[in-house]
């Protein structure tokens, strides 16, 4: 039965066998075994923080938990679907294996990015309302946007299934190019809906934190030297302690915006590049096929490996992951868990919120980050 029927191949060709040398796929295999690690420890330990200690059960924490598990697909999916169909490990290899294993990564590529648009989400709705994020984030809601994301990344998957989501009738046997599988106009979808669109909306996001942290910064300030006349319970020095901690926070959330959209730029922008290159150049790819086929897999290594850096980038920073960390490792690291406590205890940092510290400092944002009645 021909498979052709009447489907126009991109490129007007059958896809060729990917062929890389015997060195490349040393490295490549090497490079999956070393991220794997590096996500299976660093992700299973923000999962272990949350479930384990009930005072890291906030919204945030559990987002990057969600997160997390996300970024263990990535180790349990992507790269083992890399190494055997992307290297060729496996040599009986029909299109639907192919075609099955382009889609898993596009479904697990879409939940990290997704749950990475959510959390900033919800760290602006911390930042611009304070007072009320307890309420517009709570943990059934946090629920229901975690269980969106999951079910909206599965279905946009889905669509690799439609005739205009694949080049089924194109892939030989025996062989597998992952990005080939999935037709041009599902690969230009899923770089604006996955890539394009979520980066768009966490620097909108994010430049809005910054402003509004300023803007709090501001009406502290100015509220201080009326302290004492409108608000008996708060006092100028109180109030000049929460500003220093104000402008702490707003240095700190700028280093980490750059770390968070540096690091995502940084990992995705030349793999999605890719994606479409043989769209744009398809006479160049062709002529230059095995080129092309190292620089992807080359390309999307370095994208798996984002998910290596999530919880360096979301959790490293934070000091209450640091703790929780040390406590599960504190087998390993008995006195470095002890002099870790006690320079948290000094600092007075052990159980603080990342959203609303105390109640104290609740009522007091309340009171001066709000809009005057």
């Amino acid at each position: 039965m021909d498979t052709q029927g009447n489907h126009s191949c991109h490129l007007q060709m059958q896809y060729q066998c990917p062929q890389l040398p015997p060195r490349l796929m040393v490295f490549f295999l090497l490079w999956d075994i070393l991220i794997f690690v590096a996500i299976l420890l660093g992700n299973t330990m923000v999962i272990a923080s949350v479930a384990r200690y009930s005072n890291m059960r906030s919204p945030t924490n559990i987002l990057l938990a969600s997160l997390a598990t996300g970024d263990l697909f990535v180790a349990f999916v992507c790269l083992p679907v890399d190494v055997a169909l992307g290297l060729g490990a496996i040599p009986w290899v029909n299109p639907w294996h192919c075609l099955g294993g382009a889609l898993s990564i596009l479904s697990v590529s879409a939940v990290s990015t997704w749950h990475m648009t959510a959390v900033t989400f919800e760290r602006y709705l911390a930042i611009t309302k304070p007072y009320k994020h307890q309420t517009l984030m709570s943990h059934k809601k946090v629920s229901t946007m975690i269980a969106c994301v999951w079910v909206s990344a599965v279905l946009f998957s889905a669509l690799g299934l439609a005739d205009f989501g694949n080049d089924l009738p194109c892939l030989q046997e025996g062989c597998c190019d992952l990005l080939l599988a999935i037709s041009p106009t599902l690969r230009i979808m899923s770089i604006v809906i996955g890539s394009l669109l979520p980066c768009m909306v966490m620097t909108v996001l994010y430049t809005k934190i910054i402003r509004c942290a300023q803007l709090q910064l501001k009406r502290i300030n100015a509220s201080e030297v009326q302290s004492n006349h409108r608000h008996n319970r708060v006092t100028g020095a109180f109030l000049k302690q929460l500003t220093h901690k104000f402008q702490r926070r707003d240095l700190k959330a700028a280093k980490t915006v750059a770390l968070i959209l540096g690091a995502f730029l940084l990992a995705w922008s030349p793999a999605s590049l890719i994606a479409v290159s043989d769209i744009v150049f398809p006479s160049f790819i062709h002529s230059h096929y095995s080129v092309f086929y190292g620089l992807q897999l080359g390309l999307f290594h370095i994208a798996f490996s984002n998910s290596f850096v999530n919880p360096v980038i979301y959790c490293h920073r934070n000091r209450d992951f640091r703790l929780s960390f040390l406590k599960l490792l504190h087998w390993i690291l008995p006195g470095k868990l002890k002099r870790q406590e006690r320079m948290l205890e000094n600092q007075g940092v052990i159980t603080i919120n990342c959203v609303a510290n105390t109640k104290v400092e609740n009522d007091v944002l309340g009171l001066y980050l709000s809009p005057p009645q």
